[in-house]
């Protein structure tokens, strides 16, 4: 029994059924406008129909394809069809790597009246090709070290990392393989790096320059890591972004070391500041009982000698620790100083020793 072949003459009919093709549908004229063409065109390349019946083929893809695909037109042409793989680009200037295969059509006298085709989305081809690329270079970094590569196709939003990258960031090891959007990424960086982030990242895709930034992430479980991430953009003839590599190494041990010294110094100058308060305070008050003897002391007494006080600076740092009463004078206790603070004669003995006795005079406390 031959099957119902069905009548496919009305129009309607036809292009219901090439609406339903997963793939973009088109014919060209011989001016390189469009003839015909699917709904799949208009869904991926964002233009109204409006819009799309006033372009032509050649806008449709970058102007650094365009040769190709002029080029593959006019073979087109010449061997009756032709496959090439290009990207097409959006009304929003997003590019997607795309398969575009096109036949001649003729009329009963073989002449030229126009070119019909299709456009298949060949992302994930790239993708596993992007894989195989970074593949020998992340292993032998990951040999090498504690190093992770990436590799982010900005057109098309897929970041590819491997295992170690996904480990560090608390991804899925198999999705990060095969590519996932940025956001996903980025989404596991600490809140309070994430801004600065974001902004390095726009500055190196606007300058098609280099990257290079420390930050904290959330790892597995939550734990939180430091990274330092390198990277550099390429972009095409045109100036726009395509790729974004680089490399992520684990810094988290380095990090905590930089942070316990940072404390410990903090310590320091805490202490140095406190004995810096205390010793000032012990030499005022030594300063202060000189000057109370001198002002108390007539001058033609013999005893007036004993109230002179060395003129000494106050040191931002010194061993003095504390002055304590003694019998009815002042002791000044320090460690081994070079000079010792003293009032009055003392036998070189006596300033060498590791006290100085400071005693009014008898006559002043008598009186």
């Amino acid at each position: 029994m031959v099957p119902h072949r069905p009548d496919i003459s009305d129009p309607d009919l036809l292009q219901q059924a090439i609406d339903e093709l997963s793939s973009i549908f088109y014919i060209i004229k011989p001016d390189g406008s469009l003839y015909w063409w699917n709904d799949h065109l208009a869904d991926v390349t964002g233009y109204s129909e409006a819009e799309l019946a006033d372009m032509k083929a050649m806008e449709f893809v970058p102007e650094s394809e365009r040769e190709l695909l002029r080029d593959a037109i006019e073979q087109t042409l010449e061997s009756g069809q032709i496959r090439i793989e290009t990207y097409l680009e959006t009304a929003t200037g997003a590019q997607y790597p795309y398969e575009l295969t096109g036949k001649r059509l003729s009329s009963s006298e073989r002449d030229f009246i126009g070119l019909v085709g299709t456009g298949r989305d060949i992302s994930n081809r790239h993708y596993e090709k992007s894989v195989q690329d970074i593949q020998t270079p992340i292993q032998s970094a990951t040999k090498a070290g504690a190093i992770s590569t990436w590799n982010w196709y900005v057109p098309i939003d897929r970041f590819i990392a491997d295992a170690e990258f996904a480990r560090l960031f608390g991804i899925d090891p198999e999705k990060a393989r095969h590519g996932i959007p940025l956001d996903d990424v980025t989404a596991r960086i600490h809140e309070d790096d994430i801004e600065d982030i974001r902004e390095a990242i726009n500055t190196a895709i606007n300058n098609c320059g280099s990257y290079e930034e420390e930050y904290r992430v959330y790892a597995q479980n939550d734990d939180v890591r430091w990274v330092m991430a390198r990277g550099e953009v390429r972009c095409n003839d045109d100036g726009d972004p395509v790729q974004f590599s680089g490399a992520l190494t684990d810094i988290t041990t380095q990090k905590q070391y930089e942070q316990q010294l940072e404390a410990q110094r903090d310590d320091l100058q805490l202490l140095n500041q406190v004995l810096r308060h205390d010793i000032r305070n012990e030499l005022q008050l030594v300063s202060a009982y000189a000057d109370f003897l001198a002002d108390n002391l007539p001058e033609e007494d013999e005893n007036h000698k004993y109230a002179e006080i060395s003129e000494l600076p106050l040191p931002t740092y010194s061993p003095l620790t504390r002055v304590v009463p003694r019998g009815r004078g002042f002791l000044v206790q320090r460690r081994a100083l070079e000079t010792p603070y003293r009032m009055g004669p003392q036998s070189p003995q006596r300033a060498q020793s590791p006290q100085a006795l400071i005693r009014p005079c008898p006559d002043l406390l008598s009186a």
